[in-house]
């Protein structure tokens, strides 16, 4: 364990003890960092920075990435981390000049998403020059540098390759075996949902037609929200314009050969909006612990707008609490004929499967601003009071448009980034972040007789020896904060349980099965138990290549450089060594796979490579570098 995860799940220990123990000033949206939310600039004080896009590592470091105006000509993909003081580069230029897109063109519709093993990947449409045509592309961060995802992915064609076509509003999700996938939009004769992922070489559809003809969404989509589902399969939630003039929100989920419809109706007629007059955009996804899908949306009747939410219960779409889904929904603001009101929702579920949503809301009086509401199990309720009115989460902040959530699974608090702009006395745009300071209790319905603590959790999904594997416990009832243990057998070795947020995580080291019983403890001391099986499979065995298959000769005083790329395996994490024989003097190998420096003797020397990725693949090659006088390389 870093020092970094250490120090933060100490600290959350000591945040939870004195809240339990005295009584604490009510919670309250603060900055992530000086500054964070505060004009001029925000996270980025020189970025004109909009659109942003908000995601949490594993080791709880956020990173948010974004469009920035760059010398008032374009747009450019930038990527920041907080450090723990203040918000940084994510590599060398990720945050100045071109970015990690150093296109001439325009860069917008960002998004980004973390792999369970912390490796940040970032999609955005790139505007092609000369063309009225945008594509997808990708990009990850492989620890020292911004890379592609495979060959082209955020050149030419990107990853979508339809040229004189709109490819845009990407969506991406990442499976918990690290499989990237990815939505978009796509524009053109047959307009539709287009979804594809990363085999590790290339980016294929997922199942046939994904990302050709009309796509997922056979014919019409729009606004698309991509989420894996408790199966690890990709779900799109999407708009579309179904039987009727107005558009719907439709819902499919990929299962493993098609795309059908969750729940019958989901993707036909008036779709899981279930609305015959009003117009339903800008659907979130998300799935909760316990498997449960939610889809927020904002909803249009007769000149203004509410959010509104359903949640899928395995057969249907239902309401996530009493009139969440009609009248004035769940952000219940009074009827006004305006033509902005709340939109763009943002939606994410924290680890004891509470479901938090923000939004931006209009009004003549408030301008732009960040609501948020979360569902306590009974009401969407203000966190904490006034966060759903007036100025919102943003305090005295003047503006706030598009915000994006985020949970920080160790703390387990939320996260909202929004963009803002100030006008007079001079035209400012920036990204802002806050964070909740703390959780408030969550109260039980004033009416409810308080019940044990149960683990909801019926299940636990088997692992593979040296794969990650993480799992959160849900749990109904009981009063919070809950405490979790092992009272009977034991996890798999290399898992261990959070006490706190419930999380069993970590990398199996043995194969087997293992049977574990859990408890969880409320704040009172009511408890109950559950007895699981957890399967062990052994290690997928999943060779690495090392390419190239010769390396070229040097010569002596020359500067030498090549690379040694590897492929195959989980497709991330490759590191490199020399385990036999040795390199020529005055060259060395890092741990990136570059050989360099200026060799300093003739000869030829032999030397074997191996790669190793972040699931315990292996691949080696052996390779003979022969270097020559310093004129033997002339003219060549």
């Amino acid at each position: 364990m870093s020092i970094r995860v250490f120090l933060a799940l100490v600290l959350l220990l000591i945040v939870i003890t004195f809240q339990i123990g005295f009584a604490q000033p009510a919670a309250s949206w603060v900055e992530v960092g000086a500054g964070s939310a505060t004009f001029p600039g925000g996270v980025g004080p020189n970025d004109n920075a909009q659109w942003p896009s908000l995601a949490i590592a594993p080791d709880g470091t956020p990173y948010v990435a974004y469009s920035a105006y760059v010398n008032n000509t374009q747009n450019e993909v930038y990527v920041r981390k907080f450090d723990g003081t203040s918000w940084v580069e994510v590599g060398a230029g990720s945050a100045s000049g071109g970015g990690i897109s150093n296109d001439p063109m325009n860069s917008d519709g960002v998004r980004i998403a973390i792999a369970p093993d912390g490796t940040p990947y970032v999609a955005w449409h790139q505007f092609e020059f000369g063309a009225p045509a945008s594509e997808i592309y990708i990009k990850k961060f492989n620890g020292s540098t911004w890379v592609e995802v495979g060959t082209g992915s955020a050149t030419d064609g990107g990853i979508s390759n339809t040229p004189s076509s709109y490819s845009s509003m990407a969506s991406l999700a990442i499976a918990p075996d690290g499989t990237v996938y990815i939505a978009w939009h796509e524009s053109s004769s047959s307009s539709g949902i287009y979804v594809r992922k990363f085999n590790g070489t290339s980016w294929i559809e997922v199942g046939a037609g994904s990302a050709s003809g009309g796509g997922v969404s056979e014919g019409y989509g729009f606004a698309t929200s991509l989420a894996i589902g408790s199966d690890g399969l990709p779900v799109v939630a999407y708009e579309s314009s179904g039987s009727g003039v107005n558009s719907k929100i439709y819902v499919r989920r990929f299962d493993g050969s098609a795309w059908v419809e969750m729940g019958v109706g989901s993707a036909s007629g008036v779709g899981i909006s279930n609305s015959t007059t009003g117009a339903s955009i800008n659907p979130s996804l998300v799935f909760a612990p316990d498997g449960a899908a939610y889809v927020a949306w904002s909803e249009s009747l007769s000149g203004s707008s509410q959010i509104y939410v359903r949640r899928f219960d395995g057969t249907s779409w239902v309401e996530a609490g009493a009139g969440s889904a009609t009248g004035t929904g769940i952000s219940n603001y009074p009827p006004l004929d305006l033509p902005f009101q709340p939109n763009r929702p943002s939606t994410k579920v924290d680890a004891m499967g509470i479901v938090y949503i923000a939004w931006e809301y209009y009004t003549e009086s408030t301008d732009y601003v960040i609501h948020a509401r979360r569902f306590n199990g009974a009401i969407w309720e203000e966190i904490p009071t006034g966060s759903a009115s007036g100025a919102g989460v943003i305090s005295g902040n003047s503006r706030g448009i598009a915000p994006s959530l985020a949970i920080n699974p160790f703390t387990n608090l939320p996260y909202i980034a929004w963009f803002a702009a100030e006008f007079p006395p001079s035209w400012v745009i920036g990204v802002f972040v806050r964070r909740l300071d703390r959780i408030p209790p969550t109260p039980l319905p004033p009416t409810s007789t308080p019940l044990p603590p149960t683990l909801t959790t019926l299940s636990l999904p088997d692992g593979m020896v040296s794969m990650n594997y993480q799992q959160a416990l849900t749990v109904s009832a009981g009063t919070q904060p809950y405490t979790f243990s092992v009272v009977q057998g034991a996890l798999p070795a290399g898992l261990s349980l959070h006490s706190r947020s419930g999380i069993i995580s970590g990398i199996p080291t043995q194969a087997g099965s293992f049977t574990v019983t859990l408890q969880v403890v409320d704040t009172v001391g009511r408890s109950s138990a559950q007895t699981y099986t957890i399967v062990v499979a052994p290690a997928a065995v999943l060779p690495l290549t090392l390419s190239p298959s010769a390396l070229p000769a040097g010569a002596v005083g020359v500067p030498y450089q090549a690379v040694i790329s590897a492929q195959g395996g989980t497709g991330s994490g490759y590191t490199y060594a020399i385990i036999s024989g040795a390199l020529p003097p005055g060259l060395s190998l890092n741990a990136f796979g570059v050989i360099s420096g200026t060799p300093v003797a003739l000869g030829s020397t032999t030397f074997t490579i191996i790669a190793l990725d972040s699931g315990g693949n292996t691949g080696s090659a052996t390779f003979t570098l022969t270097i020559a006088p310093p004129d033997a390389l002339a003219g060549h």
